[in-house]
């Protein structure tokens, strides 16, 4: 939406990174979610069968990001209590919680539709670095933002490959657009109701 040419990051910034932060605190028991329930389906199902190192690696690299965020905020001057207190936002409780819906009561594959989705919507490094430069706010706030920069191009990669090995049916890959399109969508709304707050 453009913020990133708002003079008033320091009103903004906090409420973005809390909004991630409540994207990354339910990442990893998400994939583990999906992780069980493609372990559930057994070998018989060979989608989910494959989904499970992807699963397993993901995790690993997703658990501290939660973690990783609340210190972030902290270097704002939040204090952490106070970010867990507060009620996360309707629009990234529907897009998670629709993770678990269609993991239990489709198929695990789903997930995948919104993790491509979060890993390929990432603030640049080249719009991200002039940020930290050009604000007042201590640069270890944006540690999150700065890694995220780094690290999603690849793990967006390694996600499109896997959805491109899997012998995906009609069902799943109509799903699988669905709910891409459906995470975009909320995405986007949450990213607008960052200056709604602010």
């Amino acid at each position: 939406p453009g913020f990133e040419s708002r003079p008033d990051i320091d009103v903004w910034l906090p409420e973005l990174l809390f909004r991630t932060h409540c994207f990354a605190r339910a990442s990893a028991p998400l994939m583990q979610a999906a992780l069980a329930r493609a372990e559930e389906l057994g070998r018989e199902d060979r989608v989910a069968w494959s989904m499970r190192e992807y699963l397993r690696d993901h995790i690993e690299e997703e658990a501290e990001h939660g973690e990783w965020l609340l210190e972030d905020l902290e270097a704002l001057g939040r204090k952490r209590a106070a970010v867990l207190e507060r009620v996360p936002p309707v629009t990234i409780a529907a897009g998670v919680g629709a993770q678990y819906y269609w993991i239990h009561h489709y198929h695990p594959v789903a997930v995948l539709g919104y993790i491509a989705v979060l890993e390929h919507t990432v603030l640049p490094s080249e719009i991200l670095k002039p940020l930290v430069q050009g604000s007042k706010l201590p640069s270890r706030a944006f540690r999150t933002l700065l890694e995220h920069a780094k690290l999603d191009p690849a793990h967006a990669e390694r996600v499109y490959t896997l959805l491109d090995a899997l012998p995906l049916t009609a069902g799943q890959k109509k799903l699988l657009g669905v709910n891409a399109f459906e995470t975009a969508s909320l995405l986007d709304q949450s990213l607008r109701e960052v200056f709604e707050h602010a």
